[in-house]
């Protein structure tokens, strides 16, 4: 008996020990970090400097979001190029993330007045400061796609380890040095975390120069089509799941805006655990589709353990609304707890809608591409046109995505 319990306690520590377990455990806590790193800002500042802060974690998070093209290109077609393609393929995908990415700060350095205008910020230097991140960002999002399309996923964890630990250590020092200016003090620990994840980390894939190999213009074609249908639908879902706190920072006052980032924040748990799964799923599928096996199970699987975390949630933020904003954020942001369960179940529809959406681009079907940009659309222009309230910012969101998530399940059950 003793012997067969050393086997089993021996089997499970094999199983957590395997890379993508790992990585899971490794997502977990990064996602749970960055969580808790946004509830102690919130507490720590209070509603009015929150707002501000908060609008600095959204743009790092549609940052994110657009590295994450890089980050699927890679992971695709690192696993689809025959091998000798690989190294010119990585090469140039990280030669054109560093160049778009010295575009976009230049950009954004030089409208930064306008930016900080627009949404009622202290100092166009906190702007400025995270446009510097966005280069480093970008190559840093291309190598970490290709730690994933190989699956080398100890290297892709310690990767965003890195990034999350001394994010928020850099956030403790120099929160005590611009005290008045927590907007800056944000995104020098943004730029600072970015640049130790990219540059404090040796990967397989550091890359000094180009291959004499050429990569024929019919995959150069397909490279560009998937990379543009990706970077469409990473801004159809910035457009999605951040122009709710982009309007409610500019339509209403900075206290009503901080409020708002707070339950948004806690309404997103069920995203987060989306994210992750994603993560993992979309090699997967691509690899098992690669070798001819079935890989329709994989999604329903998924699916399931989303739909009941995302049940659990709305139940809980309905029952205990109050209880669930005094401990994370303190009695400041009670105002806003009546509101908490619609904001989950509006994320909720549309982690739901997201994980369908990414599944049919990695088996290259983008019809639900040019669906989620109808919905992104619409749902923009209600915002605009309708925004008396708090409470019907949230009911849009809830109609839109409770009918996009219908859609992309009748696709996915119906399509042969």
């Amino acid at each position: 008996m003793y012997s067969a319990l050393r086997n089993k306690k021996s089997l499970l520590v094999a199983r957590l020990l395997k890379p993508t377990s790992v990585f899971m455990i490794s997502t977990m806590i990064v996602n749970g970090g960055n969580y808790l790193y946004n509830l102690w800002l919130g507490r720590t500042l209070g509603p009015a400097d929150f707002s501000e802060v908060g609008l600095l974690l959204t743009f790092l998070l549609i940052l994110s979001f657009a590295g994450m093209t890089y980050q699927l290109v890679a992971s695709k077609f690192v696993i689809d190029l025959d091998d000798h393609l690989v190294k010119p393929f990585s090469y140039l995908l990280k030669k054109r993330s560093w160049q778009l990415g010295i575009v976009f700060t230049v950009l954004i350095i030089a409208f930064s007045g306008g930016i900080t205008e627009f949404f009622h910020l202290k100092s166009r230097w906190s702007v400025m400061l995270f446009a510097l991140s966005i280069p480093v960002y970008f190559l840093l999002s291309s190598e970490r796609g290709l730690l994933q399309g190989r699956q080398s996923f100890i290297g892709l964890s310690l990767s965003y380890q890195l990034e999350i630990w001394s994010k928020f250590i850099a956030t403790l020092l120099l929160l005590y040095l611009f005290r008045d200016q927590a907007g800056i003090a944000i995104s020098l620990s943004m730029l600072l975390s970015i640049f130790i994840s990219k540059y404090f980390r040796n990967t397989e894939f550091e890359i000094s120069s180009g291959s004499a190999v050429k990569i024929p213009k019919h995959i150069i074609k397909k490279i560009l089509m998937f990379a543009g249908f990706t970077l469409s639908y990473e801004l159809i879902q910035i457009t999605i799941n951040y122009g709710d706190l982009l309007m409610v920072k500019h339509y209403f006052d900075p206290e009503t805006a901080g409020l708002y980032t707070a339950v948004a924040l806690i309404g997103r748990i069920i995203y987060f655990i989306t994210w992750m799964m994603v993560m993992v799923l979309i090699p997967t599928i691509l690899q098992k589709r690669k070798d001819g096996f079935p890989y329709k199970k994989i999604m329903f699987s998924y699916l399931t353990v989303i739909t009941t975390a995302s049940l659990l949630i709305i139940t809980f933020s309905a029952g205990f609304p109050e209880l669930t904003i005094r401990l994370l954020f303190g009695d400041a942001f009670i105002p806003f707890a009546p509101i908490l369960w619609k904001y989950a179940l509006a994320t909720s529809l549309f982690a739901l809608a997201n994980l369908f959406i990414y599944y049919f681009i990695s088996i290259e079907y983008y019809r639900s591409v040019y669906l989620a940009g109808i919905f992104a659309v619409i749902q923009l222009g209600l915002y605009v046109l309708f925004h008396n309230s708090i409470d019907q910012i949230i009911e849009i969101q809830i109609i839109m995505m409770g009918t996009l998530f219908v859609i992309q399940l009748g696709i996915f059950i119906f399509k042969k």
